[in-house]
């Protein structure tokens, strides 16, 4: 509810005289207001699932014996994705690694800053261009891009290697 009134809000859909409620602030352009926390909303959502995706790719690398484990996010995707022995491994490499260009994106104003990126999902393409502003990080490529990862941990944890552990993974942070 509270997205439709944001978008609501940023495309002038609801009259001026009842943006001010909505929104409970009174000395700042209520467009502008409300695409601040239109950004925030995408922040926080992008930064507080990237960071239990990570999490719980440390925590299954741990169960299945990897000690040593990356700091670099990148990397643990890799060294999950060996151990599964899943076909198309650089397609779901690519998948896990979309939402965290949408975040580090976000934290930079909008511009990559990173080296160029490309990852296709249900024939939609994140393009990420070093220095350049994205214009893949709306909400609707938030929900393709989590849904798609989603899609890549289930194939991961049904895999055969990964179902072996038998016992519950902790979903709680395990510093590697």
């Amino acid at each position: 509810m509270m997205l439709n009134i944001l978008i609501k809000l940023q495309y002038g859909l609801i009259p001026f005289a009842e943006q001010e409620q909505f929104l409970g602030i009174k000395n700042r352009p209520i467009p502008m207001a409300a695409q601040d926390i239109n950004l925030h909303l995408r922040l926080c959502i992008t930064s507080s699932i990237q960071f239990k995706v990570e999490n719980m790719i440390v925590n299954i690398l741990a169960r299945v014996g990897q000690v040593d484990t990356q700091r670099r996010y990148s990397k643990n995707v890799q060294l999950l994705l060996n151990k599964t022995n899943l076909p198309e491994q650089k397609e779901k490499e690519a998948t896990l690694m979309i939402l965290q260009h949408i975040r580090n994106s976000l934290h930079s104003n909008g511009i990559h800053n990173n080296k160029d990126f490309e990852a296709t999902v249900e024939d939609y393409t994140f393009t990420f261009r070093k220095g350049q502003q994205v214009d893949c990080a709306g909400w609707g490529q938030i929900i393709l891009a989590c849904a798609s990862i989603f899609d890549v941990l289930k194939e991961i944890v049904l895999s055969a290697p990964i179902k072996k552990i038998g016992e519950p993974i902790p979903t709680m942070y395990i510093e590697p």
